[in-house]
């Protein structure tokens, strides 16, 4: 896997197990969108997309994000739809959406799932927050983002990093691993 289409290439032979008339949920705003969902209808699925991208099937009409939780509303089928995630930043915003997609598609309340969804807690090692002390005084506020190691995920950590406030004479520092994915174009 050397490219971005090399990836999306690969992610498509899921596609392979969806049977005909089954759904691929698919994130509006991915790069290779067009691609992606082309592959998809081709192994006979019925795209339903989400994002923040004008043309989803499910766009994201409102956006509010703190350091801790994001208020995101939807418009599914015409209704809006209002809830609060606590956790932060847009990638899990989109996450939330496909979550809500499945939810309705298996025949559940989407309306009582999005109002349950504040009680979701995120993954251990992914966007995690908190304060460490310093051993010589002071102290920091960590973001921990090692679970997954993909640009995207890397972009979303960093406009979480850039919701706090930096205060005079402060500074953000990112410490990054090498992203498998990328191949030889990691360096």
């Amino acid at each position: 896997v050397k490219t971005l289409r090399d990836t999306a290439r690969f992610k498509t032979r899921l596609c392979n197990a969806i049977l005909p008339g089954g759904y691929a949920i698919l994130n509006r705003d991915m790069d290779e969108y067009d691609f992606v969902s082309q592959e998809a209808i081709r192994y006979g699925a019925r795209v339903i997309s989400y994002g923040f991208h004008p043309q989803a099937d499910v766009p994201v009409t409102n956006y509010a994000a703190e350091t801790d939780h994001s208020i995101i509303e939807i418009l599914f089928n015409g209704t809006a739809i209002k809830y609060q995630l606590n956790v932060p930043g847009k990638g899990m915003a989109r996450n939330s959406i496909a979550a809500l997609i499945a939810i309705h598609l298996s025949g559940c309340d989407i309306n009582k799932a999005a109002g349950r969804i504040a009680d979701y807690r995120n993954h251990k090692n992914k966007l995690q927050t908190g304060t460490m002390t310093l051993p010589g005084g002071g102290s920091v506020t960590l973001i921990d983002d090692n679970y997954n190691s993909t640009l995207t995920s890397m972009c979303n950590a960093f406009e979480v990093a850039f919701s706090y406030r930096m205060k005079p004479g402060k500074r953000r520092v990112a410490v990054l691993g090498r992203m498998v994915t990328l191949g030889d174009m990691a360096k």
